[in-house]
């Protein structure tokens, strides 16, 4: 009986990896390989588990989001100070 549902078992798995990890996930190509290269259930759980391939990309991600905060937060100030207050007339 096992051995009947291992075939549904492993396309599950790949399902619900792909659903809730690989949106988040979809530039990490390696991942994605491994995942899509796993053929049994256990290979689908080995795919999942190295997530530890992409901490040494962390720190260089972290950089480039914190770069990017901080020009988006320099463009938002020039805009706010490009405002020009509107004078409503009196009726």
């Amino acid at each position: 009986m096992r051995t009947v549902l291992l075939p549904y078992l492993t396309l599950m798995a790949r399902h619900q990896v792909q659903l809730s990890i690989s949106p988040p996930r979809q530039s990490d190509v390696r991942s994605q390989r491994r995942l899509n290269d796993a053929l049994g259930f256990d290979h689908v759980l080995v795919a999942v588990q190295p997530l530890f391939d992409t901490l040494p990309d962390l720190p260089h991600a972290v950089d480039e989001l914190t770069a990017q905060l901080k020009i988006s937060r320099e463009e938002a100030a020039a805009a706010k100070r490009l405002l020009v207050p509107v004078q409503q007339a009196d009726s």
